[in-house]
């Protein structure tokens, strides 16, 4: 029973980071739980580290602890560079790598830059190959969107452009718990039907709350945990001195990267199909008095002290749109492949069938929920990109544009109306 209550708190606690994925119907995987923690000194970073031996089986870790629009740099060092280390990114399956790499012969070194709406699978194969994990993820960056100002007079309402609150997301948020919690309470129920195949989806589902042989290394800091790495590295190949400079050359830039937020943000790739941050097709151009373009190197220029906070409010609010429509996108996926699993494992027993369509339902009604929170969200955030946009109208009456919104703002306040409603 306490294991019970320490699920239901889990999938709470971690709800916003999209806990439970069914990453693996295998048996008896036991990954190592490692959570992103803030750097002590440097509240920005966040920063985890884990050491282990690579089987040819594949060791597993789940990383956690970053936001969507976190960057993350996963570093992973191999004890000797005589015997490397195969390293995969998972997101649904562990039978069904993102990208993978291999620490090259030279240094015993590999690295991925990525994004992720969730846990990270991390699978790590050798020959009995010591490895050391470490994981760094910088503050949020916002994805690059397409401006939809022109110049006015140059403006073509309907080309098509490249792809691309005062309440928070915990509804969202606490829904997908409730859809965790929902799942988990179906396996628990099977699992006293002695339904061994079920019972294997309860081990996938609860698979963050298992260790394994594999060790997290501690530390409060960057600093700690990289000084804690070389001590390791230097403990399994001590000949290898050029080797312990470089971790701290890897740590270093990294630490830069993600502090600065210097980085482009096509160096990061997204792990999972739902992660896609593209805006709609179709977007309108709208003409306005201040064209970026117009700007000096600063960002100044004749009207950016007028349109400076009406334009930061205004992709702040399409930002969240982006954000809105993944949470949403990576729930629901999350949700139809849980249920389309339970469907199958019920198919096996009739008795564990009649079981099953009863929990199925709950499920369903967290999914019409989580339907709801969509919609109320999106009208929330529709009004707050009229009221943004209105802003920006003055300032272009302030410079002799008179009637902005109604002649040319609608426009682009229509377009994404209806590329964000909600069609399911």
């Amino acid at each position: 029973m306490k294991r019970i209550f320490f699920l239901i708190a889990f999938s709470f606690l971690f709800a916003d980071s999209i806990k439970a994925q069914p990453l693996s119907r295998e048996k008896d995987l036991k990954p190592l739980a490692l959570k992103l923690e803030p750097d002590g000194s440097d509240k920005e970073v966040l920063v985890a580290a884990a050491e282990g031996l690579a089987s040819e089986k594949g060791e597993l870790i789940l990383l956690s602890g970053q936001d969507m629009f976190q960057p993350l740099i996963i570093m992973v060092y191999a004890g000797t560079t005589a015997n490397p280390v195969q390293v995969s990114l998972h997101k649904d399956s562990w039978d069904e790598n993102e990208m993978s790499a291999s620490t090259d012969a030279t240094e015993g070194y590999c690295e991925f830059k990525v994004r992720s709406a969730g846990e990270v699978g991390i699978k790590l194969k050798g020959n009995a190959a010591s490895y050391v994990v470490m994981a760094m993820a910088g503050k949020e960056i916002m994805p690059k969107i397409e401006s939809p100002f022109v110049k006015k007079g140059k403006e073509n309402k309907e080309a098509g452009k490249k792809e691309e609150g005062s309440k928070s997301n915990t509804l969202l948020y606490v829904i997908i718990g409730v859809l965790a919690i929902a799942l988990i309470g179906v396996l628990i129920k099977f699992a006293g039907r002695k339904n061994k195949t079920v019972s294997l989806l309860l081990i996938s589902l609860s698979l963050a709350t298992l260790t394994s042989a594999q060790t997290r290394i501690r530390g409060n800091t960057v600093e700690e945990i990289r000084a804690e790495v070389e001590r390791i590295l230097e403990k399994n190949e001590k000949e290898e001195r050029e080797k312990l400079d470089k971790v701290r050359e890897h740590t270093e830039k990294a630490y830069k990267i993600l502090k600065g937020g210097k980085d482009l943000w096509e160096a990061y790739k997204n792990l999972g199909s739902c992660m896609n941050t593209a805006i709609p097709a179709g977007m309108p151009s709208v003409p306005t008095f201040c064209y970026e373009a117009d700007m000096n190197e600063s960002g100044e220029g004749p009207c950016a002290k007028c349109f400076e906070q009406a334009r930061a409010g205004f992709n702040e609010v399409r930002y969240k749109f982006i954000k809105l429509a993944i949470i949403y996108r990576c729930t629901k996926s999350f949700a139809d492949k849980s249920m389309a699993f339970g469907d199958d494992v019920s198919s096996i027993h009739g008795v564990s069938g009649l079981a099953w369509q009863a929990e199925k339902r709950k499920i369903e009604e967290s999914v019409e929920r989580l339907k709801k929170s969509y919609d109320d969200k999106y009208i929330e955030l529709l009004q707050r990109l009229q009221e943004s946009m209105i802003d920006i109208a003055e300032c272009e009456e302030e410079f002799g544009e008179r009637d902005w919104y109604d002649r040319f703002g609608f426009m682009f306040y229509e377009f994404m109306k209806e590329k964000y409603r909600r069609t399911d």
